[in-house]
């Protein structure tokens, strides 16, 4: 339960550091054409079976997607679900950070 708090507490706080500072259509630019799927649901099946740890999905109040993801022992990082052209995709939005030696969360 505590690493589900942490990954929603460093969710929260890489959100407001990127709200704003990508646009979709350059992300989706810069994913090569095997990342680029013809439906949604295949993006994300594809993402999941990619991840080694967990996948904290989050909604927009401007219905976009975001993923926080642990990818490794307590690095996290911030991915878009993006659409072009009738093809989905998953691009990561923030470098990897890394939660190393923290012992929870202060009061």
């Amino acid at each position: 339960m505590l690493s589900i708090l942490k990954m929603l507490i460093l969710g929260t706080m890489i959100l407001l550091l990127v709200v704003g500072c990508s646009e979709s259509s350059a992300l989706t630019d810069s994913l090569q054409e095997d990342e680029l799927f013809t439906t949604e649901e295949e993006a994300i099946k594809e993402y999941q079976s990619n991840v080694l740890e967990g996948i904290l999905l989050m909604a927009t109040k401007k219905g976009e997607q975001l993923f926080i993801t642990n990818d490794r022992l307590k690095t996290f990082h911030i991915s878009e679900l993006v659409s072009s052209n009738g093809d989905y995709g998953i691009g990561k939005l923030t470098t990897d950070v890394s939660l190393k030696g923290t012992n929870g969360v202060s009061k």
